[in-house]
């Protein structure tokens, strides 16, 4: 009888860090969610601020229905673009987060366990962007891309060479400076793709807009030609 309750512990144990190492509840190839959620359109303005800032600020209206089941939930959350997921986040059981999964709509995990005086969105802190300063330090850089090919850089608006231009500064980095926290070749620049437009969706581009996908691809082979490393992610 011991021995069965010890192997049955150890597989409770084991079974909560499983749950816990399995990363955020999205397939970042279908952008579905495996928990219930709840869908909220947004309008132009918040597709622009997620995709320059990864954050949000929800609506009167989107407030209204968050609060059925948050009471406490305030304005501003983070957003989690449901693109990338490397199934190694470790989640808390009372957490929820905002996922970016249509270019027009985000999914807010409905979570029980998580008590109804407790907001359930932190302080944004996603929007904070290193200093100048840290950057001459820092062999890491981060774009993120909007649905409709725009590329964002600290919260601003850049051209497509601008970002070639955080590759060729990446490039200028001594390898022998370069911790070992840093895979090969050490410097790299991050890349946060959105929820990819529908084929329909897509036809309405204009001939100055690129897919994002095209956009990612190009800045890999710019990547490779300069040994630097173009990754995705959140």
């Amino acid at each position: 009888m011991k021995r069965v309750l010890l192997a049955l512990l150890f597989w409770s144990v084991l079974l909560q860090v499983l749950a816990r190492a399995d990363g955020y509840s999205f397939d970042s190839e279908t952008q579905r969610l495996s928990v219930p959620s709840l869908r909220l359109k947004l309008d132009e303005a918040q597709v622009k601020e997620i995709s320059a800032f990864g954050t949000l600020k929800f609506s009167e209206e989107q407030m209204r229905l968050l609060r059925l089941f948050y009471p406490s939930a305030t304005e501003h959350a983070n957003v989690v673009v449901a693109t990338h997921n490397d199934n190694r986040e470790d989640v808390a059981p009372d957490e929820v987060n905002c996922f970016w999964v249509a270019p027009d709509e985000v999914a807010v995990e409905l979570n029980e366990k998580l008590p109804k005086d407790k907001s359930p969105f932190p302080a944004p802190v996603n929007a904070v962007f290193p200093s100048e300063a840290n950057l001459k330090s820092d062999p890491e850089r981060h774009i993120r891309l909007s649905p409709t090919g725009n590329i964002y850089f600290r919260g601003e608006l850049i051209a497509l060479e601008r970002a070639f231009g955080l590759i060729d500064e990446l490039a200028r980095f001594p390898k022998t400076s370069l911790g070992i926290a840093f895979p090969e070749p050490g410097a790299c620049l991050y890349v946060t793709m959105p929820p990819p437009l529908s084929s329909h969706e897509a036809s309405y581009l204009d001939e100055t807009q690129r897919q994002p996908k095209q956009l990612l691809e190009t800045l890999k082979a710019y990547g490779r030609s300069k040994v630097v490393g173009v990754e995705q992610r959140w």
